[in-house]
């Protein structure tokens, strides 16, 4: 049986600025992620009650993206990880890219990226025990449309 599920090592994250998410160019990569969460479109839900038939209707309401909780590995001196921090000392909305490792293995293919702006809302250190890794838990909410574009084979 053949299958075309993607693996997630590989997976990489990057944070640019508060420019346009179109022109950005200076990506930062954010170091040691151990988990990314999940995220992607989620609709409410509105429920209509029409007394006379007694069923209820429902309907499509407004949606949002989701956010990321990413679990960090965490690196002081690591470039991507100083920006998220300084991204939460801010209102502004940030542009991040996703990129997965599913780029065909011919020279010239590229992988499936995830493009979006989001607001960073924590970075909270995570000491744990004597068997641990200092780590680090970090909340990006996604604030605009997530953007996908395809793998593409050279």
């Amino acid at each position: 049986m053949a299958t075309n599920v993607k693996k997630s090592a590989g997976t990489r994250l990057y944070i640019g600025g508060t420019g346009a998410l179109i022109s950005e160019s200076s990506w930062v990569e954010v170091g040691e992620v151990v988990d990314f969460g999940e995220y992607g479109k989620a609709y409410n839900l509105i429920p209509y009650n029409s007394v006379a038939d007694r069923k209820t209707y429902k309907f499509k309401g407004s949606y949002n993206e989701g956010a990321l909780t990413l679990q960090l590995g965490q690196d002081v001196t690591d470039a991507g990880q100083d920006d998220l921090r300084d991204a939460l000392e801010t209102d502004y909305e940030y542009n991040f890219k996703i990129e997965f490792d599913d780029a065909a293995a011919t020279s010239g293919s590229t992988g499936t990226i995830d493009t979006f702006k989001a607001l960073v809302m924590s970075f909270v250190t995570q000491i744990g025990n004597v068997e641990s890794i200092t780590g680090a838990s970090c909340q990006i909410e996604i604030s605009g449309d997530v953007t996908r574009v395809e793998p593409v084979e050279a």
